[in-house]
């Protein structure tokens, strides 16, 4: 799989989930000093046909073809905790 979610994001990302059949997609946002962020957002039908597309545990998620080479191998983790709530997206090493 190109991107695996540990068991805490699959949780939260389902609890968000407007519909069933919503499609979760993932972009990666480069900007400035600041580096990668990680950008989810629900859709009810694919943006792109080339998409990158995979269902895991029931969650159908959707990533652009260009954002696919810096996601590959990675891990998104969910944190919810007293001080902050957190994704994290996790690069395999030498990948950023």
């Amino acid at each position: 799989m190109a991107v695996t979610f540990t068991s805490a994001a699959l949780t939260y990302l389902n609890s968000c989930r407007p519909h069933s059949t919503s499609i979760l997609y993932i972009l990666v946002i480069t900007a400035g000093c600041s580096g990668t962020q990680l950008r989810l957002s629900y859709e009810d039908y694919l943006l792109n046909t080339d998409d990158t597309t995979f269902n895991t545990h029931g969650l159908n998620i959707a990533i652009c073809a260009i954002d696919m080479r810096h996601l590959i191998g990675s891990t998104i983790d969910y944190n919810n905790n007293v001080l902050c709530t957190t994704s994290t997206i996790h690069f395999p090493p030498g990948r950023v």
